[in-house]
């Protein structure tokens, strides 16, 4: 985990931030779908400035990676959703239509801001996803209900140059 949080420090150009101490390990078994659409500072009580990324451990295909809602159309569903007053099911539905696959290969690793709704869609395929995801804080930035040197810790590095490569979204 150490070293792929070097990595993230090194894609977002931080070499002291907070990291989410334990990352979320997720299993998508077929026929299932394993995260409804949501913008974690809204869900769970993470901070509204945190930088999201995701890491499948398993090759993927369109029907068991990760989905993403573009910034702009998550800033319009997240409006409508607050003056519609709409239930949790009917966002999900209306947001899994704007959504599109993120389509990477296992140890690549997708980085995305928490402006953006993401989620899976149900695994039609017969493979099952392994994907590891965890949540990246700057320094200066609100923690929201989280707790520092709990839930997130400081990461403290000199950068380094390394050959991996993140893809922002």
């Amino acid at each position: 985990y150490h070293n792929i949080l070097i990595l993230a420090g090194t894609h977002m150009g931080l070499k002291d931030f907070y990291y989410q101490a334990n990352p979320t390990f997720r299993i998508q078994l077929p026929e299932t779908k394993s995260v409804s659409f949501h913008r974690d500072d809204l869900s769970s009580g993470h901070a509204k400035n945190i930088i999201n990324f995701w890491f499948p451990l398993t090759e993927v295909n369109q029907n068991n990676c990760i989905w993403i809602v573009d910034e702009k159309d998550s800033s319009k569903l997240i409006e409508k959703f607050k003056s519609e007053k709409l239930t949790l099911n009917s966002f999900d539905d209306i947001a899994r239509k704007k959504a599109k696959p993120i389509l990477m290969h296992k140890n690549e690793m997708l980085c995305f801001s928490n402006k953006t709704l993401h989620g899976t869609v149900q695994n039609k395929s017969n493979n099952v996803r392994v994907s590891l995801d965890f949540r990246c804080l700057p320094i200066d930035e609100d923690p929201g209900t989280r707790v520092l040197d709990i839930e997130y810790i400081r990461l403290s590095q000199p950068k380094k140059k390394l050959l991996t490569q993140c893809v922002s979204v």
